[in-house]
């Protein structure tokens, strides 16, 4: 099977429950497992601006879903994201045809540019998007702390420390510097919600945090600080976050990995999960 044209079906058609199960079918032996159910696949959707009318379903003839994929659309950019295909559909075209159509629908929608991220070991999926045009701009970290304490005497002095209240949280991240990945966007941690802050002085320094606190976990960590002491400033900030919340697990992701924020992160037992390859592709 070659044309997949009729066998497409937009995402809209299926309920957040078959698209979580389609989707997890296609990851089964992926390189990084992340697995899907209804709530996080809702979630998902809504946080990163996902389109299901423009998202795309493949079946077979027999009309079984094998393979999906995924467009965000976010000021005048698009999102490819959760890409996959069933293993015993490979190599049959089918991630060819789903990145055309969703390109194609890019375009529909007036969209610039696109991007993409894909986990770097991922060989046929990589060469598959420079095939399209895409080009890489940079490599991310995902990084992951467990619940432990702090090391003896690295308390920092801190002169000033606030809890920042959910109103001004947003005017914080309007602050924030430029380059944010499309998951880590402010308009995806606005989306999110659950989010907690925190702005501290350390001498004629200053830096702020904002990040996501759900019942199990910390997430989506923006750290600020002025070149005035950079580096115990960022440390400070991560020192503060993990007081307040010191059995979290912890996730974030998308760090460049040449962005200075590592060397606070590595600081307090930060280790590399896995890196992505951000890719862009111009429509213009």
């Amino acid at each position: 099977m070659s044309n997949f044209k009729n066998l497409a079906v937009p995402a809209c058609n299926y309920t957040y429950e078959e698209l979580a199960e389609i989707y997890n079918q296609t990851r089964i032996d992926y390189i990084v497992p992340m697995p899907m159910n209804t709530k996080r696949m809702r979630e998902y959707v809504s946080n990163y601006d996902v389109n299901l009318d423009y998202s795309v379903v493949v079946t077979s003839e027999e009309g079984e879903p094998i393979g999906i994929g995924m467009l965000g659309l976010r000021n005048g950019s698009g999102w490819i994201t959760r890409l996959g295909v069933t293993p015993n559909q490979r190599e049959r075209r089918v991630g060819t045809f789903l990145m055309k159509s969703l390109i194609s629908n890019a375009r529909t929608c007036g969209v610039d540019q696109v991007q993409l991220e894909v986990i770097v070991g991922n060989d046929p999926a990589y060469n598959m998007f420079l095939k399209f045009g895409f080009e890489p701009v940079r490599e991310l970290l995902v990084i992951r702390r467990p619940p432990r304490p702090h090391a003896a005497g690295t308390q920092p002095l801190v002169e000033y420390l606030n809890e920042l209240v959910p109103d001004e949280i947003p005017h914080y991240l309007a602050g924030r510097e430029e380059g944010a990945s499309w998951v880590e966007e402010t308009a995806s941690l606005l989306n999110g919600g659950n989010l907690k802050g925190i702005h501290l002085r350390m001498g004629d320094g200053e830096g702020w945090a904002v990040f996501m606190a759900t019942r199990f976990q910390l997430q989506h960590i923006v750290l600020q600080a002025t070149e005035t002491h950079y580096d115990e400033i960022m440390f400070a900030l991560l020192y503060q976050i993990h007081e307040f919340y010191p059995n979290r697990d912890t996730k974030v992701e998308n760090v460049p990995v040449d962005h200075p924020a590592w060397r606070a992160y590595h600081a307090h037992g930060y280790v590399v999960d896995f890196r992505r390859v951000e890719m862009m592709l111009s429509l213009n």
